[in-house]
């Protein structure tokens, strides 16, 4: 986690070492990636906001999900989802490949540890 100083606003960023990206059509792949994840804006997906590299690592400056994942989410306390929770969090995931799929893209990966909780997300499901 990391703040932004004019604005306060809470930021993530990943850092990815660049000696684990096996070649150059790799690294392609990823910054292609990243330059669409830049041009997404929707309330139901994190929001990449810039990224920027050092000869050792490239960076991603993303905006910050409080709450963490769906996975810890669960397994943390929850155990089970009731069904007002799992239709919140279905609707909002829905919302979110809906809006990928319209605009000729897809996420290769959607798993619980991927869905990001904000802050209002986890605590109550009436909010969107």
């Amino acid at each position: 986690m990391a703040v932004h100083r004019k604005t306060g606003l809470k930021l993530a960023i990943k850092k990815i070492d660049k000696r684990s990206i096996a070649n150059k059509k790799i690294k392609a792949t990823l910054m292609r990636e990243v330059d669409i994840h830049k041009q997404l804006k929707h309330e139901n997906i994190i929001r990449l906001y810039t990224s920027f590299e050092d000869s050792d690592y490239i960076y991603l400056v993303l905006e910050f999900a409080e709450r963490g994942n769906l996975f810890f989410y669960i397994r943390n306390g929850k155990r089970r989802l009731n069904e007002e929770e799992t239709f919140h969090f279905f609707i909002q995931t829905v919302s979110g490949i809906y809006f990928l799929h319209k605009n000729g893209l897809i996420h290769r990966d959607i798993k619980p540890e991927n869905l990001l909780l904000s802050p209002t997300s986890a605590s109550d499901p009436s909010s969107p």
